[in-house]
């Protein structure tokens, strides 16, 4: 997440679940 959206990237959302919702073959889907 820091190397796409940079370094302040958690303050963008009110809330972010670091615990996987869905994964997947690409990639994790989080709950933000």
């Amino acid at each position: 997440m820091t190397a796409e959206l940079g370094g302040g990237w958690a303050g963008r959302f009110a809330s972010f679940d670091h615990t996987p919702a869905h994964a997947a073959s690409l990639g994790q889907v989080h709950r933000a």
